[in-house]
């Protein structure tokens, strides 16, 4: 496949794995996007569509980022 399509998202000094998956073999852009640990275990599967490979990896970033990202700190000690 010729995209211009990073393998790897660093994030928190991990390295993610990025493989998209199309439908079709000639496909424009891909259907979803597979997300692996540096194991190669599966950390998340981010859905289109998109209009482009840079916007469908700017999708996975963002969700990733939210995905690994600890949850805010409460700091007023409520529920």
């Amino acid at each position: 496949m010729n995209t211009p399509w990073p393998p790897n998202i660093e994030l928190h000094g991990s390295v993610y794995m990025v493989r998209p998956v199309t439908l079709r073999q000639r496909a424009p852009v891909p259907h979803s996007i597979f997300i692996f640990d540096e194991e190669g275990s599966p950390v998340l599967t981010v859905r289109g569509p998109w209009a482009s490979y840079p916007e469908a990896l700017e999708v996975a970033d963002g969700q990733l980022r939210r995905h690994v990202s600890p949850p805010p700190v409460n700091v007023f000690g409520g529920h």
